[in-house]
């Protein structure tokens, strides 16, 4: 029966070692790697969240609206539903407060389909 020489276990256990070695820094690596992808995902889901939030609430718009209808004093605008639509139509009011009333809407998050203006009348379609 032949002997096993103990430099050839010694050469060969450092050679598991190194690969042991080698394979726990890949894992590293990668582990590393998926973390990244994952903080990228938090943030893109965070940012969905919120967009979500501020476009997708349609009692917000139609709330918001007409708070910047008494915030402009325009008391004769008649605001109507259709389908998923806001119809918004203001006659006889004068140019301040229809301007007042449309820079708060153009700085507002608010889908605007269809705006008609004119010297003291202002129709406007909002998709909600």
């Amino acid at each position: 029966m032949n002997k096993i020489n103990p430099l050839f276990i010694l050469l060969f256990s450092i050679v598991i070692f190194l690969v042991s070695l080698t394979t726990l820094n890949e894992s590293k690596n990668t582990l590393k790697v998926l973390k990244d992808e994952k903080k990228e995902y938090l943030k893109i889901a965070i940012n969905y969240s919120m967009l979500q939030k501020a476009w997708g609430d349609t009692s917000l718009a139609q709330k918001n609206i007409e708070f910047m209808l008494k915030a402009a004093n325009i008391q004769n605008a008649k605001i109507n539903t259709h389908q998923k639509e806001l119809i918004i139509d203001i006659k006889n009011a004068s140019i301040k407060s229809i301007d007042k009333f449309l820079n708060k809407v153009l700085n507002d998050k608010i889908i605007i389909k269809d705006l008609t203006l004119t010297t003291n009348s202002l129709f406007m379609k909002v998709e909600l």
